[in-house]
């Protein structure tokens, strides 16, 4: 019966022990400012700090930004320690628009889920400049010279006309 006893016990602490090596293990990212909207494109430096218990900002080593697009193809963005503890900065490019998700790694604290970004199609379209363009403006004002001096001769041959009756 004592034999029994000692084996429960034993058991009982065996099982109890993985709890008590992980208890206080988990921990939360925290971005400082966030873009109101994401572009399609366009470069976005963000600094975030890892926070313990969601309170103390702790080291976790390296970290990375990790975007998945629907498809589940995933891009990774390694992120850069800062001086203070527990605060990185990365940056990071969505290539193109749609509904994307995204996770922070936190070292031996795991990965930390974002949640859903929904990223707009890039408006910004770089104007392609030609050798020529200049051309159109001086086409426009000699188009626009001779209309005026073909009304200015109309304008001459009715009157001319109007004076012959």
């Amino acid at each position: 019966m004592a034999r029994i006893r000692i084996v429960l016990v034993l058991s009982v602490a065996l099982l109890a022990l993985p709890g008590w090596a992980v208890a206080g293990g988990w921990a939360l990212t925290s971005f400082d400012e966030l873009p109101s909207d994401f572009e399609a494109g366009g470069s976005y430096d963000l600094t975030y700090t890892v926070l313990q218990h969601g309170v103390n900002p702790v080291d976790v080593g390296q970290s990375e930004v990790r975007l998945i697009d629907g498809n589940g193809d995933v891009m990774t963005f390694g992120a850069t320690r800062l001086p203070e503890r527990g605060r990185y900065q990365v940056t990071v490019t969505f290539p193109e628009s749609g509904l994307w998700t995204w996770e922070v790694t936190q070292g031996d604290f795991g990965t930390h889920p974002m949640g859903p970004i929904s990223v707009r199609s890039g408006t910004t379209v770089a104007a392609a400049v030609s050798p020529l363009s200049w051309l159109l403006p001086i086409a426009l004002a000699i188009t626009i010279g001779l209309v005026a001096v073909q009304i200015v001769d109309l304008t001459r041959q009715r009157r001319r006309l109007i004076r012959a009756d």
